[in-house]
């Protein structure tokens, strides 16, 4: 039987984390719902990238993230937060003490929301709602402003907007790309050119601080023993929330069979995925559109043996959306990006920092894949390029041809038909 796969932390606590939950193992204790809580405390602080001390602010915030929880559930992961804090404190003296009990929910107050509560929060909401009444969608930037927010709310900040703040927040996370990071940056640097017309003494931010990398990244095409590893690894994720195994499995096989985007994925509802004729509405795509793409029998199989597993944890769910996370909301699309990056890192498809192969280039590797396909079948290719397009949802042919990565194979198959259409000129 194989083992388990291995948890990886990776925040600014992550090595305590780590030796905190060998340490409870070798005095005996199972520590299986703990370790869970702690590896969602490490994602919940890389996720906002914190780098500050283990406050009580900070654990409070954690376990009333989800306005949903139960006020037992949000006391079970103070808890368990808070004798992590005890350890903590003896190998760091200066580590806050956290409370010993939980405080009432009227005392918790502020949760970790999508309502600013920085130095800069009115500011905030008011530049959001602005933006959005000029007609703009303005939803990466939201999230990102009120990602800013939570930094600054976090480390207790209360100066000005400044050059450095903006470039800490921007390269705060690991994990990100480049031009992610100059995302993140040019997203306050437009919004701290707002605020100097509120607070003067802002000052102005340069725009080529961060450069963006020359072309777009290259793809990176799973091979058929990676696609193994990370399926099978879906199913190792969990060691004790067996249907996030069962659903992290059947929304990466659902990429990596039909190419759909990850947010396509998570917006599906259950309305949206006809088990019968293995039909997919996909609506308010990327370009405001909606189309049909029909899945393949065995990934129909695939979604058909979750839904019941999923209807028997969630039968009253409050959510219509047909992936459901263990919480019982709805999936965020970071949330599968993160879960797509730890499972990656754990199966050896890519080391943990720095730029590695995303679950968006399962996108590329479907388009690759399908072209190859369609070269053994013998298929006027250029022909059926258009299908692929619609079959995206792509809007301009030349977007499509972005997913149509040059590979070994896909050369090698080129290079056949050509040198047969070359013997039959002569």
């Amino acid at each position: 039987m194989r083992r388990p796969m291995d948890r990886k932390f990776g925040s600014i606590f992550g090595d305590h984390i780590a030796n905190f939950i060998a340490m409870k193992r070798r005095m005996g204790n199972r520590f299986g719902i703990q370790t869970l809580t702690l590896s969602q405390f490490d994602r919940h602080l890389r996720k906002m990238g914190y780098q500050g001390p283990l406050t009580q602010e900070l654990a409070l915030n954690f376990a009333t993230a989800n306005s949903r929880r139960s006020t037992n559930r949000s006391v079970q992961l103070y808890r368990t937060v808070r004798q992590f804090s005890d350890y903590l404190s003896g190998l760091i003296p200066d580590m806050p003490v956290l409370q010993k009990t939980y405080p009432a929910r009227q005392q918790v107050g502020r949760q970790m929301d999508r309502t600013p509560q920085s130095v800069f929060a009115n500011h905030i909401a008011n530049y959001i709602a602005l933006k959005k009444g000029m007609g703009y969608l303005f939803r990466d930037q939201e999230l990102i402003l009120l990602q800013f927010d939570r930094y600054l709310h976090e480390m207790g900040y209360q100066g000005l907007l400044t050059q450095e703040l903006a470039l800490n927040f921007a390269t705060s996370i690991p994990q990100m790309s480049k031009n992610q990071c100059v995302n993140r940056y040019q997203v306050i640097r437009h919004f701290a050119d707002y605020l100097a017309v509120f607070m003067p003494d802002t000052p102005p931010l340069r725009p080529d601080v961060l450069e963006r990398t020359k072309g777009r990244t290259p793809a990176h095409i799973f091979s058929d023993e990676e696609m193994m590893r990370l399926m099978n690894g879906t199913r190792r994720v969990s060691r004790v929330n067996l249907l996030r195994n069962i659903t992290l499995h059947a929304m990466i096989g659902l990429v990596a069979s039909t190419g759909l985007r990850v947010g396509e994925v998570v917006k599906l509802d259950r309305d949206d995925v006809n088990l019968e004729t293995g039909v997919l509405t996909i609506r308010r795509t990327k370009f405001q559109k909606d189309r049909l793409v029909s899945v393949h029998p065995t990934t129909l199989n695939v979604l058909r043996n979750y839904v019941p597993l999923r209807d028997a944890r969630f039968s009253h769910p409050a959510t219509p959306a047909f992936f459901i996370q263990m919480w019982g909301r709805r999936f965020a699309k970071s949330t599968l990006l993160m879960a797509f990056h730890d499972l990656a890192c754990c199966v050896g498809v890519r080391t943990g920092a720095g730029f590695g192969p995303s679950i968006h280039d399962l996108r590329h590797t479907f388009a690759v894949k399908r072209l190859v396909a369609w070269y053994r079948e013998g298929k006027d290719v250029q022909s059926m390029l258009p299908l692929l397009a619609t079959y995206l949802g792509h809007v301009d042919f030349s977007n499509t041809a972005y997913y149509l990565t040059a590979t070994a194979e896909l050369l090698g198959l080129a290079a056949e038909r050509y040198d047969a259409f070359l013997k039959k000129e002569v």
